[in-house]
């Protein structure tokens, strides 16, 4: 979910609103990285690189994955690479080194109604 739109759930009142990721409940078993909070126990990431649109209004996509919506296939483990930290012309002390890194995976979507593309605007009128 974008900043804008999660700003908006947190400043709600009522009844089965946003609540923050430190007053969770019950049994968290793991912690989405960039994981906010959750509505209606729905738990929301957030993501300053989702891409809006616009229309009359910048109109800001929210994702909603259910469980065993989609599925993942590892084709090559995570390789790092790195040069070796030596001395040339351009770097008489060794100061740089080059690392890079590649993997391989598949992704596909098992259960089509598991998942939903939410649009809304913002209260706020500028981005993130």
């Amino acid at each position: 979910m974008h900043p804008n739109v999660i700003y908006d759930l947190q400043v709600q009142t009522g009844t089965g609103t946003f609540i923050d990721l430190n007053k969770y409940t019950g049994n968290v078993t793991k912690v989405f990285n960039g994981e906010i909070g959750k509505l209606y126990n729905i738990r929301i990431v957030k993501s300053a690189y989702i891409q809006t649109f616009a229309s009359n209004v910048t109109v800001f996509p929210s994702y909603i994955m259910g469980r065993g919506a989609y599925g993942v296939a590892n084709l090559q483990n995570l390789t790092t690479y790195r040069t070796p930290m030596t001395a040339s012309d351009s770097d008489p002390l060794s100061q740089r080194v080059k690392v890079g890194a590649k993997v391989a995976f598949e992704s596909i979507i098992l259960q089509q109604d598991a998942l939903v593309r939410y649009e809304s605007a913002s209260a706020l009128n500028y981005a993130f």
